[in-house]
């Protein structure tokens, strides 16, 4: 992302209380360490449930899911994910056949779910990539298909044919996803609406064509929304600061930064500004000053990467939206009733090749 670009990590603070996320991805050539298939759900960025096609079981990811739901709900978000990992293999032939591609490595990715507002509105998301290439997006305000290219046009075009694919995933968006979303936040209370303050650090470094390079890093916050902008003299200068991705630590919080330049005469001028939920006003920091909170800096280096299946899911990725997520795209189905929650599986059909 290059500077000027509008920043992945300013989006609105208020208006988002709770988020329901579905990441699908299968591959046509698994190794060692990369299943064919792969689904993990996440709850306002943590994972809480997991399935893939070597361990052939949907498994807790956090003790609060363990402890608040049955053995049938585990059955049953077996037999949808195993439903899943079927249409997602067909799909991939189907889509290799599709694009006159042949045999080898190609990656089929999926992300779905829904957000609650703290005004009571709720949104949906439902996209869907091809080889880390756009594909197809639903767009429930239109109730219409949003498709990537010539190929996906297809698609598009069976799925608009009668209206029922929409109704099928708006149903789903608006209505199921959301009430699992809401007893997911019931169960996981303790840990989901807790605050953490983010620990900030301003650094310097001059470049050789004496630019100097200053940084903000913000980590162990939580929630996720954060907002981080550098002002001069006061004044915000958004389109001079270059915005790294909001990713989580392995603790469960966050860490971010954003960066600008600047020459060194005038690093004086400069502040990075952060603002959170657990902050009751935004803090001001500066290079060279005490601020944040120290004792814990170090435990950044030892984060654990994202998860390999977002790693997946956003290979070869484009710019993204104000809520951290990428427009995906998708495969030749009519998708199960599943980006989460135990609901019954959907008859299946595909596009012919």
């Amino acid at each position: 992302m290059g500077t000027g670009t509008p920043p992945p990590v300013t989006f609105p603070l208020s208006p988002l209380l709770h988020s329901l996320r579905y990441f699908d991805v299968a591959v046509s050539e698994p190794s060692p360490g990369v299943p064919q298939y792969q689904e993990v759900g996440y709850v306002d960025g943590n994972p809480f449930v997991r399935y893939d096609s070597e361990s052939q079981r949907v498994e807790p990811q956090t003790h609060w899911i363990e402890a608040n739901v049955d053995q049938e709900y585990w059955d049953r978000e077996t037999q949808i994910a195993r439903s899943n990992q079927q249409i997602n293999s067909r799909n991939l032939d189907t889509l290799r056949d599709r694009y006159n591609q042949s045999r080898g490595g190609h990656t089929l990715q999926w992300m779905c779910g829904c957000d609650l507002l703290d005004d009571g509105s709720t949104r949906g998301y439902d996209q869907d990539a091809y080889d880390g290439k756009d594909f197809i997006a639903f767009d429930m305000a239109t109730m219409t298909f949003i498709a990537a290219d010539a190929a996906a046009q297809i698609t598009k075009r069976k799925w608009e044919h009668d209206g029922a694919e929409a109704e099928h995933r708006k149903n789903y968006l608006q209505n199921i996803c959301v009430e699992w979303l809401k007893k997911y936040v019931r169960y996981g209370q303790a840990v989901l609406e807790r605050r953490e303050p983010p620990m900030v650090r301003v650094s310097g470094k001059e470049e050789e064509d004496g630019i100097l390079t200053l940084t903000c890093r913000a980590h162990g916050f939580y929630p996720r929304p954060i907002s981080l902008s550098w002002l001069k003299d006061g004044e915000i200068r958004d389109q001079d600061t270059l915005w790294g991705s909001i990713a989580p630590n392995s603790d469960g919080t966050y860490y971010t930064w954003a960066s600008i330049e600047a020459n060194p005469r005038d690093k004086d001028r400069f502040r990075c500004q952060v603002e959170h939920a657990s902050l009751l006003q935004p803090g001001l920091y500066a290079w060279g000053e005490p601020g944040g909170l120290w004792g814990r800096w170090s435990t950044w280096w030892g984060s654990i990467p994202f998860h390999l299946l977002i790693l997946l899911f956003f290979l070869q990725k484009k710019n993204k939206g104000k809520d951290g997520y990428y427009i995906a795209s998708g495969e030749d189905r009519q998708q199960i009733q599943h980006c989460g929650g135990p609901v019954a599986p959907v008859s299946q059909s595909l596009i012919p090749p």
